[in-house]
């Protein structure tokens, strides 16, 4: 596909708290695309991050284009801010470790602004909007299944948000391994939202919250730490570089913000950024 453009409009101006950020992936910003607004690349608005360049990934799909997600001149919901739409599609980052610090003791806080289609995908609950798990089939060498340890958000096919963690030491579904942190709030369908995950630092256990368009937490539970988690390369529209089947775990939807930062943010901080992204983006608190 030949280039045609960097779609590059701007918002306007908004501000989230810089301490920790990692990661800014802005609709509105960097967006490399072909002649027919595909995008062959989204870019980290981070001067001198470790993760930057997000592109598609055609290994495992017979039809490569089929993999790859659009830019939209405008939101769905206020017509004024560009998105990514994803169709069963994904953009991946090619750092393997960029981002396994995270679950390895430092926490995390992520911040994405989206609006929700009809989930689709065949595997059920696991429609992620990105996600780093990690992408081989053994832990550590041993045994013939993979772990899977990484952080993600998720929409539910009823599209409620699960924030997810997941740290390696076995693999479980809603277990002490990996506690499933639903929000209460069901998305409505094309409609922008504020989600957010945060998961605290330091050693033992620690707590993961999942919020909805405010800094009040809408459910919590405690996951222990295991520093010797290895997740994978980041991806944006699924749940990790899933080569082997790709669009089976994905997200259907837009969207116009992520932002991961290296730490938990304080209640304050996390008020002030979601404040801010609801105010930027025009979404109803």
């Amino acid at each position: 596909m030949m280039i045609g453009s960097i779609c590059a409009q701007g918002l306007s101006g908004d501000v989230v708290p810089q301490s920790g950020l990692i990661l800014d992936l802005d609709a509105a910003k960097g967006v490399e695309c072909d002649t027919s607004n595909k995008v062959l690349s989204w870019n980290n608005q981070v001067i001198g991050a470790r993760a930057q360049a997000f592109k598609p990934n055609p290994i495992g799909r017979t039809d490569p284009a089929a993999g790859v997600p659009t830019r939209l001149d405008s939101a769905i919901s206020s017509g004024e801010h560009s998105t990514i739409q994803f169709n069963r599609q994904e953009l991946i980052n090619g750092d393997e470790d960029a981002f396994d610090h995270l679950i390895q003791g430092n926490g995390y806080t992520w911040l994405a602004v989206i609006a929700v289609y009809e989930q689709t995908s065949p595997v059920k609950n696991t429609h992620a909007f990105f996600g780093n798990l990690r992408n081989t089939t053994a832990f550590e060498g041993q045994g013939t299944g993979g772990h899977y340890e990484g952080f993600w958000g998720v929409v539910h096919d009823d599209r409620h948000v699960y924030a997810g963690t997941r740290n390696g030491i076995d693999f479980e579904r809603d277990g002490l391994n990996n506690p499933e942190v639903l929000s209460q709030t069901v998305l409505e369908k094309n409609r922008l939202y504020v989600v957010a995950g945060r998961m605290g630092a330091g050693t033992g256990e620690v707590k993961v919250e999942v919020f909805v368009n405010t800094a009040e937490a809408e459910q919590s539970a405690m996951v222990p730490i295991n520093p010797e988690a290895n997740p994978s390369k980041m991806a944006v529209g699924q749940e990790r570089d899933a080569t082997d089947h790709p669009g089976c775990e994905s997200f259907e939807g837009e969207l116009a913000r992520l932002l991961i930062y290296e730490r938990p943010s304080s209640d304050q901080e996390l008020s002030k950024a979601m404040l801010q992204l609801c105010e930027s983006y025009h979404v109803q608190r």
